[in-house]
């Protein structure tokens, strides 16, 4: 999917890594020391996620608006429920 899910002790969401996140660290100063930082130091915060009742079409117009590939489906309190991906979509014929 090109990323991955932080989630804390809890299993709730607590960020994404995406391979965007890690070509801007490694085009930073001490980029050299990226691999022994922490998730929390690389992971974007904040990531763009959907419930599972959203239609399919409704996800990909956030997809498209937001300009991502893969959205990370969540449950109402924060756990991970899933991944979506740009592709999965476009394989469907729905949208």
């Amino acid at each position: 999917f090109r990323s991955t899910c932080v989630v804390d002790e809890a299993e709730h969401l607590a960020g994404v890594i995406t391979d965007g996140d890690l070509r801007r660290h490694l085009l930073a100063p001490g980029a050299e020391g990226l691999m022994a930082r922490p998730a929390r130091d690389v992971m974007t915060r904040t990531p763009v996620t959907i419930p599972r009742s959203m239609l399919a079409a409704e996800a990909l117009r956030l997809m498209e608006e937001r300009k991502i590939t893969s959205i990370v489906v969540t449950t109402p309190t924060g756990i991970v429920d899933g991944v979506v991906h740009l592709h999965d979509l476009w394989r469907t014929h729905l949208v």
